[in-house]
């Protein structure tokens, strides 16, 4: 008789009943797994759909042409699509979708975040900055930004005039950038910087994160607001939001800065090519920004400081050293919102001295 070693018997030995039993059920578990997305899947699609504008645009021909242009993109990219509804379904993301309907399938949108990148680049780009907030972000704050509320991360007054930054989710306007940075004058919304923390292969970077400035606008009617929050502050308010932002990014650990040329930027108009290439060009590059190797504007944070020439020298100085306190002041009060920091917020309220130093 031919003797068969155990491990042949095991291979070759047919499954027991329970052994059966156990892989229909994990293969049914798996199949209700695959449901389930589906399901959620379709129900985020339907209310999409169903909401507002999108309802009132199927009548439109045109628009309904290009939005099953965009469906058709869904299909290509249906299994990060269950990702990212997996991702929005987990604790503190729950509440996106019900806020902003269409958010899940933003990415599939030809002006999301800067024209030229394709689908699965944006969804990449979505992914990474849910991912990185959801990561870092305490839970109360990741409930506060999710649930369309700000976090302040600035504050001020002088005169009676009170000047803060706040943190948000993008809203109502949210294709040119995932989360905002907003200038306010006595709870007037002043100026707007959006950004978007994507991999750093996006834009030739070797970091694993980099955030990407796609929107910088000041608000409709704001003027005189954005002159007084000047007289407070002592600088003007682009460049008080982009060194927020700069702090923003240096309190979480991200060291590169990115930003959107203007004719790649979501909403460039050819006849308005001057406003465009003055806010999204000569501006990134006067404040140190250089070219990358895929086209964006990119700059290690901080970044370089200005030279100063003799003419106005002393002036020159007194506004580095404001932007500088600023810089540091954002980071201290930001730091407190990352879920590894042990300590509170900061700060309520932040004062100058007399040497012009935030504190």
């Amino acid at each position: 008789m031919t003797r068969v070693s155990p491990e042949v018997f095991e291979k070759h030995r047919a499954p027991s009943t329970v052994g059966q039993l156990c892989q229909a059920e994990a293969r049914l578990g798996m199949g209700g797994y695959a449901a389930r997305d589906g399901a959620h899947l379709l129900s985020l699609v339907i209310k999409a759909t169903l909401h507002g504008e999108n309802l009132r645009s199927l009548l439109n021909f045109e628009i309904f042409w290009r939005k099953c242009v965009r469906y058709v993109r869904l299909l290509m990219n249906l299994q990060e699509m269950r990702i990212l509804t997996r991702l929005l379904a987990e604790d503190g993301l729950q509440d996106i979708p019900r806020i902003q309907p269409a958010f899940p399938f933003k990415f599939l949108h030809e002006q999301f975040l800067c024209r030229g990148l394709s689908s699965a680049d944006r969804l990449r780009c979505l992914l990474t900055n849910l991912r990185f907030w959801k990561s870092t972000l305490t839970a109360a704050a990741l409930a506060e930004v999710a649930g369309g509320q700000s976090c302040t991360i600035f504050d001020t007054h002088k005169s009676g005039c009170r000047v803060s930054i706040v943190f948000r989710l993008s809203h109502p306007a949210y294709l040119e950038g995932e989360m905002s940075a907003i200038l306010k004058v006595d709870e007037l919304e002043a100026y707007v910087v959006s950004f978007t923390v994507i991999p750093g292969s996006i834009v030739g970077c070797d970091s694993a994160h980099v955030l990407l400035i796609s929107r910088m606008q000041g608000v409709k009617g704001a003027l005189s607001a954005c002159r007084r929050a000047q007289e407070v502050i002592g600088i003007q308010a682009p460049r008080a939001l982009l060194d927020a932002v700069q702090g923003l990014a240096m309190a979480f650990g991200i060291e590169w800065l990115c930003a959107v040329r203007a004719e790649n930027q979501p909403f460039y108009a050819p006849d308005q090519h001057d406003a465009f290439r003055a806010v999204y060009g000569c501006f990134f590059e006067a404040v140190g920004m250089s070219a990358g190797p895929k086209g964006f504007l990119r700059a290690h944070v901080p970044l370089p400081r200005n030279p100063v020439s003799a003419a106005n020298r002393r002036r020159a100085r007194k506004r580095q050293g404001i932007r500088e306190a600023l810089i540091e002041a954002v980071r201290a009060r930001a730091g407190g919102l990352r879920r590894d920091c042990e300590q509170g917020n900061g700060v309520s309220e932040t004062t100058r001295n007399a040497r012009g130093a935030w504190r």
